[in-house]
């Protein structure tokens, strides 16, 4: 009778501790999917406008669109479209476009990693480029290219 009543309250001690330990574990892996939620959805960016206010906001076109998709289990999937901006009669107007599917995207809550594929400096051939995008707050993000730090920085409005 003593052996059993050591037993039982060895079990209802590891209980304690695991059952709360589950919870815990079970509260992390839901919190991922509220996390990549945040990032989930359309992103829409422009050009940075020149210092010299020759272009209004209104006059310039959205060069960047990135689409982002919570898959089932938690992964990320989308893809990115640039547009190419040329200054015609001096108006820009989007005069084509180039689209590409993100390429091993992480996101760690405040940051997405991906890669994207394009053209590579010899005719036929395809580079990979790194890219981030950084939340600034739940309906903005900063967008940059990892491999050329000469690139703009391009901020990011999240579409509702």
């Amino acid at each position: 009778m003593l052996k059993q009543k050591r037993r039982r309250s060895a079990f209802i001690a590891v209980a304690l501790l695991v059952l709360p330990a589950l919870g815990f574990i079970n509260s992390l892996a839901a919190g991922s999917g509220v996390i990549q939620s945040q990032i989930a959805g359309r992103w829409q960016g422009k050009l940075p406008l020149p210092d010299d206010n020759s272009v209004s906001d209104a006059d310039n076109p959205v060069a960047v669109e990135v689409t982002i998709k919570e898959e089932d289990g938690g992964k990320i999937s989308g893809s990115a479209v640039f547009y190419v901006i040329r200054n015609k009669d001096n108006k820009l107007q989007v005069a084509g476009k180039k689209e590409s599917e993100l390429i091993a995207p992480q996101f760690d809550g405040r940051m997405l990693k991906f890669n994207l594929k394009a053209k590579g400096s010899q005719p036929g051939t395809e580079t990979t480029i790194e890219m981030r995008m950084t939340l600034t707050s739940a309906t903005e993000a900063e967008l940059e290219n990892h491999d050329d730090s000469s690139a703009a920085v391009i901020k990011l409005k999240k579409l509702p």
